[in-house]
């Protein structure tokens, strides 16, 4: 059974509505903590569990929703094998299509058609039917929706005979067509029809297909007369060259070319996660236990496998048959595969180059030999934990299989490493656990935050004010790491440390006293260079820029009084003076409160932060209009209470970013989701959209020497955020000089995107910041995930679009419908999916491509009821396509209006209309 099966069975087997914390539930279980609430997280996403409160979060089993009503399909155990999102942790390359996947079926009103190509065997009909399953699961097609597949190759060399089979036959149409006959375009109605090999369809039949792909309408073989009227979906597959192959005019009608990467092209990862399935599945069908030696594993993963998917399938069944053969005749009394019975072109694979280092560390075994897989999957870990006596057998192993295949000296020294420092970290198991602010100060020790609290008393002494917690964390943390630094005898070099001196005279006397404490505490002697690292954390400039924010509340409400009410009593409850308020009289012309809020923001030169909160109206628009006159950075909140406001004055004096700060505060009167989504946060400020030639994405962490809180915070942020196959690469980046830092920023720049930044102290970047305590207690890292979430997403799915918008400037226009994006979403302080993120932004930019062209519109059902129904929806849709089509030179109708609209609704208006294009 796996992990993540035992982790739920447990879940399950506790008393209704009864809860439990990772850490107690990985007690019963003998696991570790970060297994187990990794595992929970999963279940999660799945719904199969749900979670309770904060710090600790507890833990229960889902209850299992109804068959056949909302969500059923999406929830179901059984539907977990075509649960695209699962598909994508397990092949992290097919990410970008499964997005693009996910925003055909979700096209309103009623899909679009999609072309998948890529080579023999690399799984086009399976990713066919989990686009199948995906669109049951989105209720875009009925329960009782058919999947009907084809091989056009099959009837190749008979075009008539093929063309009857696709669109059925009139009585008499041919020779023995002795009565009607039903096409398999009408067996598919209301569902998906795959076309495999379509590039084997003659013209004829790709000339049939057009009057169905643009009206929706076709005629049966040897009919003359009526039109036949269906919904299908089609999802077309090719290995070849799509536009050499097929008609010119036939390509042009199928908007959305999905490409399938071949075997060699994936990860490591991915071929072992598709082996471990492949085997299971064999083990699923002999209903035993099937043994493959390390050896062998090693060889599956190496192998070149023209085949691509396909024929990995293959030769694991022809290796399985051949054990189970050996089996049941009795010659061995397991089903097992060595090494000496692999064919030739696997064994080859053994000796492989590519990958080699890679392939041969990542594989342990059981016992150092054999891995067993089950139909659960693989029942041994290839990392799993040894007895400690087995580290001497496992060693011997791994040096004598590395020399049996001329390995070098320096590599099989590398591997030997590399076996040690996987036994001790097995044997540390709370090695992967989340870093919380309880943690670190086991993790530091109580002696050194004692000497930081010792410390951190002489700068009280001099500058009259206590510090921050956020100081004290940082500057433990960077004390441990500098006595480990000198413990393992490396220098320490400050190039800043003239300039310290001379600037910060005062902090650098204080850091000079604290060697001498340091030295009493723990007798290690530091040189100067560290006195003037030390030094700036005693900065009260910088403590004073913390308590001092540059983001400035303001509140404009309708009504005497109500605005200045609400920010006094926020302010009073608080204990701040951040709010202000400005009222707006219902006879006052809105432009005299907005040039009133300019002008109190002009007095107050150091504010580069707004986040404005107003009940209702035009004063919406005012922030983006200050961030563009001004140049500021806003935020802006409606339907304005006190609450809100306390909200935002509280997270703004705890030194939260101002997209933080604005996401808290809505979150008081967030519109329900749809029941059982797990919502993606859209950033406040989302970035232009990357060029084709710069997917690179950077987070950066940054302190003073660049290998000290930075690093512990990379660390952090490597180890328990999913970067995306390397999308997103996380930096550390020393802030001491400035010059420098700001040249290493530009060079970044020049690569790539900088999309966040976590420090304690000020970077100046205009970029979503992250608070060290967030990280270090685990609350900021959902909101970091979900900006590399989206931001990964646009960085493969944009180049992907971008050739596909031939009559419109497609790097350009994307960039404008993000922002677009961003303004609605905030107005309408509502959260994106995943899918509904992507599927909204491939419908828009495939609109302003068809309105370029001057195509036709097809009409928004029940448009009436709609609009009266949604008209704040409308309202905030509408302002962003006028901006749009203003730039563009195009008119953007109202039912378009109406089908964007419907992504933020969750309305059902999709009608039983063909598939749009």
């Amino acid at each position: 059974m796996k992990r993540k099966d035992t982790v739920l069975q447990a879940l399950r087997s506790l008393g209704e509505g009864e809860t439990i914390t990772a850490s107690k539930l990985g007690e019963q279980l003998g696991l570790s903590r970060a297994n187990v609430s990794s595992d929970l997280n999963r279940l999660c996403d799945v719904a199969l569990a749900m979670k309770r409160g904060r710090k600790p979060v507890e833990y229960m089993a889902a209850t299992v929703p109804v068959a056949g009503g909302p969500g059923a399909a999406a929830k179901n155990p059984a539907a977990l094998d075509h649960d695209f999102d699962a598909f994508v942790r397990e092949n992290p390359s097919l990410s970008p299509s499964v997005e693009l996947a996910k925003a055909a079926v979700l096209y309103p009103p009623a899909g679009m058609h999609i072309l998948l190509f890529g080579e023999t065997g690399v799984g086009k009909s399976m990713f066919a039917s989990h686009i199948y399953h995906f669109a049951l699961s989105q209720r875009r097609i009925a329960e009782s929706a058919s999947f009907v597949t084809f091989n056009c190759a099959d009837y190749a060399n008979n075009a008539q005979l093929l063309i009857s089979q696709l669109f059925g036959a009139s009585k008499g149409a041919y020779t023995g067509a002795d009565r009607d006959r039903l096409g398999l375009i009408e067996q598919a109605d209301g569902g998906i029809l795959f076309l495999d090999e379509i590039h084997r369809l003659p013209p004829e039949g790709q000339e049939m297909l057009f009057t169905y792909i643009d009206r929706g309408v076709f005629r049966r073989l040897g009919e003359t007369a009526g039109e036949r009227k269906v919904s299908v979906l089609l999802i077309c597959a090719t290995s070849e060259n799509p536009q050499s192959t097929l008609l010119r005019t036939f390509v042009r009608r199928i908007p959305m070319f999905i490409q399938i990467p071949n075997l060699f092209d994936r990860s490591l990862d991915e071929r072992a996660a598709l082996i471990d399935l492949f085997f299971a599945g064999e083990s699923c069908r002999f209903g035993q236990k099937i043994r493959v030696s390390v050896n062998s594993m090693r060889a599956l993963l190496g192998y070149t496998c023209p085949g691509n998917v396909g024929q990995l399938k293959s030769d694991i069944q022809l290796l399985c048959a051949m054990a189970y053969a050996q089996y049941i005749s009795r010659e061995k009394d397991f089903i097992g595969i060595n090494s000496f019975s692999l064919p030739p072109h696997i064994r080859n694979g053994f000796f492989t180059e590519h990958n080699r280092k890679e392939i041969w560390n990542r594989v342990l075994g059981i016992g150092g030999r054999y891995l067993e897989f089950t139909p659960q999957g693989q029942d041994k870990p290839r990392e799993g934990a040894e007895e400690p006596s087995d580290i001497y057998r496992m060693l011997e192993q791994q040096t004598l299989d590395m020399r049996r295949v001329g390995m070098a000296e320096e590599d099989i020294r590398a591997g030997q490493n590399t076996v040690v420092d996987r036994y001790y970290t097995n044997l540390k198991d709370s090695a992967a656990d989340l870093v919380t602010l309880n943690e670190i100060e086991r993790l530091i020790g109580p002696e050194i935050l004692a000497t930081v609290d010792r410390m951190l008393r002489l700068g009280v002494d001099l500058f009259g004010a206590p510090f921050g917690a956020n100081i004290r964390w940082a500057l433990g943390m960077h004390l441990h790491n500098a006595i480990k630094r000198v413990q393992a005898h490396q220098d320490i070099i400050n190039p800043r440390l003239e300039d310290i001196q001379q600037n910060y005279p005062q902090q650098f006397a204080i850091a000079r006293a604290c060697l001498d404490i340091i030295y009493q505490d723990f007798g290690i002697s530091f040189p100067e260079d560290e006195a003037g690292f030390i030094a700036l954390f005693f900065d009260p400039h910088q403590e004073e820029a913390q308590k001092k924010s540059s983001l400035q509340i303001i509140v404009t409400a309708h009504g005497t009084g109500t605005a200045t009410g609400m920010a006094q009593t926020a302010n009073q409850l608080i204990g701040t003076d951040l709010a202000v308020g400005f009222d707006m009289s219902l006879q006052e012309n809105p432009n005299t409160t907005y040039q009133k809020i300019k002008e109190f923001l002009i007095r107050k030169p150091e504010i580069r932060e707004l986040f404005l909160l107003v009940d209702m109206g035009s004063p919406t628009d005012f922030a983006r209009q200050l961030a563009k006159e001004l140049g500021l950075r806003a935020e802006h909140c409606v339907l304005a209470s006190t609450m809100h406001v306390m909200e935002a004055c509280r997270k703004a004096l705890l030194g939260y970013p101002l997209h933080r700060v604005a996401e808290d505060t809505r979150k008081i009167t967030r519109l329900a989701l749809a029941e059982g989504e797990h919502p993606i946060i859209v950033p406040a400020v989302i970035p232009s959209a990357l060029p084709p030639d710069a997917e690179q994405l950077f987070f950066i962490t940054a302190c003073t020497t660049g290998t000290g809180n930075a690093a512990m915070l990379k660390q952090i942020l490597d180890s328990r955020l999913d970067l995306k196959e390397g999308t997103c690469k996380i930096i550390s980046l020393p802030i001491t000089h400035r010059d420098r830092f700001t040249a290493a920023i530009r060079e970044l720049a020049d690569q790539g995107r900088i999309i966040g930044a976590a420090s304690v102290l000020d970077t100046g970047l205009r970029i979503p910041h992250f608070p060290l305590e967030g990280i270090l207690d685990g609350s900021a890292l959902g909101d970091i995930q979900a900006l590399i979430n989206i931001e990964s997403l646009f960085a493969h799915m944009i180049p992907t679009i971008i050739p596909m918008l031939d009559h419109i400037d497609g790097a350009v226009v994307s960039a404008d419908i993000r922002t677009a994006l961003e303004q609605m979403s905030a107005e309408l302080q509502m959260l994106f999916n995943g899918e509904t993120l992507v599927g909204t932004f491939c419908h828009i930019a495939f609109m302003m491509n068809r309105l370029k062209k001057e195509e036709s519109v097809a009409p928004f059902p029940g448009k009436e009821g709609f609009l009266k129904k949604f008209p704040q929806v409308i309202s905030a849709v509408g302002r962003e396509c006028r901006f749009l089509g203003t730039k563009y030179g195009v008119t953007i109708p109202l039912d378009e209006i109406c089908y964007i609209a419907a992504f933020f609704t969750k309305e059902d208006i999709f009608s039983p209309a063909a598939p749009g294009v």
